[in-house]
Parts: C-alpha cells; structure tokens; sequence
C-alpha cells in the first residue's frame, strides 16, 4: 500500500527586514541621583541603529563601559555575572512609531519609568504614539500625515 504524503502547512518563504536587527547602540535615556548618592546614575539602554534611524532619536550616546566579567561566589564553587551593569535578563520594552502604522521596540532602562522613557523620546525623536507592555496606547502628538 503507497503512503501519500500530507502538504506542509508550514509557511514558505522569507521573511521581511525588520527595524530591529543590526548594530546595538548603547543610548541615555536619563540622569537621576539616587537619595544618598554624591553623583548621578546615566540610565542606559541599548537600541538598535535601525531602530535609531527610523524614529530620528537624538539622544546621547552613552560612554563605552567594560563588558561586565564574572564574579566569584561566596562559597568559590562558582563563578557569576553581578547583577549591575546591565546584566538583568528581564527587558522592558516600549514600541514606538511615528506614524500610528509602523511600530518599533525600544528596550527602556531599568530604573526609568515608562513616563520617563515617553517624554525622552517624545522631546527627541520623531515618535509620536507608544504602546506599553500592558497594551495601553499613549499619542502625543498629530499623526496624520501632511
């Protein structure tokens, strides 16, 4: 008896460039100075070029730091990565646009709200309309095109 076989159901093809790839570029979104802290703390985010040129966001690019290197533990057993500089595996994100239609994902920094992280992009970029994590949609300014 022949077996036939069953059509793939999986999608063929390519898929399209999205904004998101290339080059990460470490930006600052914000300085704050903690309560007893003698100098402030640069909230740093990495986002990428593409990203970058898409919404025109003119934000300071941030100093090149060390790559973050591993850390004995208490007991010399093992060795981790510290938890500063960066090293959280949770990312917020924000997707941003500038027109309502096409949506970019910006990573926002630990430490900085989401309100925070708006007003920063609203005063230096093109974005206009941003969507939190939570689905909630914020418009800033006219979206209509001219």
């Amino acid at each position: 008896m022949a077996t036939t076989k069953k059509p793939s159901t999986k999608k063929t093809g390519t898929k399209g460039k999205s904004a998101g790839g290339g080059k990460k570029v470490s930006i600052v979104f914000a300085s704050i100075k903690p309560k007893n802290a003698k100098s402030s703390i640069d909230l740093v985010a990495k986002v990428s070029e593409s990203t970058i040129t898409a919404l025109d966001i003119k934000l300071k690019k941030a100093a090149a730091s060390k790559a973050p290197s591993l850390v004995d533990n208490k007991s010399k057993t093992a060795k981790y990565l510290p938890r500063k500089n960066g090293t959280k595996s949770a990312r917020r994100k924000l997707r941003c646009s500038a027109d309502g239609v096409q949506f970019y994902s910006v990573i926002v920094p630990s430490g900085c709200s989401y309100s925070k992280a708006i007003e920063a992009l609203t005063k230096n970029s093109k974005a206009k309309v941003f969507i939190t994590p939570a689905g909630t949609k914020y418009e800033t300014g006219d979206t209509s095109k001219k």
